[in-house]
């Protein structure tokens, strides 16, 4: 339970920035739809939760298993990491990362829970916004 809060205090903090709104999806979706301020869609957003504050020399991690889905929405594809202290967000079509075998908590791990994972490092095109 914890995670779906701090996945939607992440939300609830990137629709703020331009008076819009979200509804959260089923758990086999991606996490949510992101309307405007009239209430039209205008985005799909996947939100990795981070257990630490944010750093700006962090790589960005996120499951290709979750990027996928998210890509295919194909409406303004958004990734939200949800720090302790605030958010780190870009479109999906504005960044370029590396893929490899890992684990999704970036240690190391028993190889029946590795799994291909996107790494990014951060750049102008990555916004960072407090709590």
């Amino acid at each position: 339970m914890e995670d779906l809060d701090k996945k939607k205090k992440a939300a609830r903090t990137f629709v703020n920035m331009f008076g819009g709104s979200f509804v959260a999806l089923s758990i086999s979706d991606t996490d949510f739809k992101i309307f405007d301020s009239k209430k039209k869609l205008i985005s799909y957003a996947e939100v990795v939760t981070v257990n630490d504050v944010y750093d700006s020399s962090t790589d960005l991690i996120i499951k290709i298993q979750r990027l996928l889905r998210l890509s295919n929405k194909r409406l303004n594809p958004v990734i939200i990491w949800a720090f302790n202290d605030g958010i780190v967000y870009s479109k999906v079509t504005k960044i370029e990362g590396l893929i490899k075998w890992g684990s999704p908590n970036g240690k190391p791990s028993l190889p029946s829970t590795m799994e291909l994972i996107a790494y990014y490092k951060q750049n102008k095109n990555f916004k960072h916004e407090r709590y």
